[in-house]
Protein backbone atom coordinates (compact mmCIF):
# COMPACT_ATOMS: atom_id res chain seq x y z
CA UNK A 1 0.00 0.00 0.00
CA UNK A 2 1.52 3.08 -0.99
CA UNK A 3 1.69 6.09 1.55
CA UNK A 4 -0.20 9.12 0.97
CA UNK A 5 0.86 12.45 2.30
CA UNK A 6 0.04 13.77 5.45
CA UNK A 7 -0.38 17.18 6.50
CA UNK A 8 -1.77 20.31 9.20
CA UNK A 9 -3.44 23.29 7.51
CA UNK A 10 -5.33 24.84 9.97
CA UNK A 11 -5.28 22.87 13.33
CA UNK A 12 -6.68 19.93 10.94
CA UNK A 13 -5.48 17.27 9.86
CA UNK A 14 -5.62 16.52 6.51
CA UNK A 15 -4.60 12.82 4.76
CA UNK A 16 -4.73 13.14 1.10
CA UNK A 17 -6.40 10.67 -0.66
CA UNK A 18 -8.16 8.88 1.80
CA UNK A 19 -11.39 9.29 0.25
CA UNK A 20 -10.28 8.02 -3.60
CA UNK A 21 -8.76 5.05 -1.31
CA UNK A 22 -11.61 4.56 0.02
CA UNK A 23 -13.92 4.75 -2.39
CA UNK A 24 -11.79 2.55 -4.88
CA UNK A 25 -12.09 -0.27 -1.75
CA UNK A 26 -15.80 0.15 -2.22
CA UNK A 27 -16.23 -0.22 -5.86
CA UNK A 28 -14.09 -3.26 -5.81
CA UNK A 29 -16.26 -4.95 -3.44
CA UNK A 30 -19.28 -4.21 -5.37
CA UNK A 31 -18.29 -5.13 -8.38
CA UNK A 32 -16.72 -8.35 -6.99
CA UNK A 33 -19.06 -9.49 -4.61
CA UNK A 34 -22.21 -7.90 -5.37
CA UNK A 35 -24.85 -7.72 -8.59
CA UNK A 36 -24.95 -3.72 -8.10
CA UNK A 37 -25.76 -2.48 -11.36
CA UNK A 38 -25.65 1.11 -10.74
CA UNK A 39 -23.89 3.46 -8.14
CA UNK A 40 -25.21 6.96 -7.27
CA UNK A 41 -23.30 9.63 -5.82
CA UNK A 42 -24.79 12.57 -4.37
CA UNK A 43 -22.77 15.73 -3.71
CA UNK A 44 -23.49 19.04 -2.26
CA UNK A 45 -22.64 21.73 -4.73
CA UNK A 46 -19.08 23.43 -3.72
CA UNK A 47 -17.55 20.31 -2.35
CA UNK A 48 -15.00 19.99 -4.94
CA UNK A 49 -12.80 17.41 -3.39
CA UNK A 50 -15.70 15.33 -2.75
CA UNK A 51 -16.71 15.79 -6.72
CA UNK A 52 -12.67 15.46 -7.91
CA UNK A 53 -12.91 12.18 -6.10
CA UNK A 54 -15.84 10.56 -7.56
CA UNK A 55 -14.60 12.28 -11.21
CA UNK A 56 -11.30 10.20 -11.07
CA UNK A 57 -13.06 7.46 -10.30
CA UNK A 58 -15.47 7.39 -13.85
CA UNK A 59 -18.78 8.44 -12.68
CA UNK A 60 -20.46 10.72 -15.00
CA UNK A 61 -22.37 13.86 -13.63
CA UNK A 62 -26.55 13.08 -14.43
CA UNK A 63 -28.21 16.44 -12.80
CA UNK A 64 -28.38 18.86 -9.94
CA UNK A 65 -31.32 18.67 -7.81
CA UNK A 66 -33.09 19.70 -4.82
CA UNK A 67 -32.53 17.07 -1.30
CA UNK A 68 -33.44 17.19 2.15
CA UNK A 69 -30.70 17.02 3.86
CA UNK A 70 -31.97 17.80 7.05
CA UNK A 71 -31.05 21.23 6.89
CA UNK A 72 -33.53 24.37 7.76
CA UNK A 73 -33.65 24.64 3.89
CA UNK A 74 -33.69 22.05 1.17
CA UNK A 75 -30.14 21.89 -0.44
CA UNK A 76 -29.38 21.21 -3.99
CA UNK A 77 -27.08 18.21 -4.88
CA UNK A 78 -24.98 17.28 -7.59
CA UNK A 79 -26.15 13.63 -8.70
CA UNK A 80 -23.27 11.38 -10.10
CA UNK A 81 -23.65 7.97 -11.67
CA UNK A 82 -21.59 5.16 -12.66
CA UNK A 83 -22.00 1.70 -14.37
CA UNK A 84 -20.55 -1.18 -12.52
Amino acid sequence: MSSKPICIENDRLLIRGLATSCLQALLDYIQNHTEVELVTAHVLPGNIASSRCILNKWFEYLLTKSEDWGHEEPDTAEVYTLDC
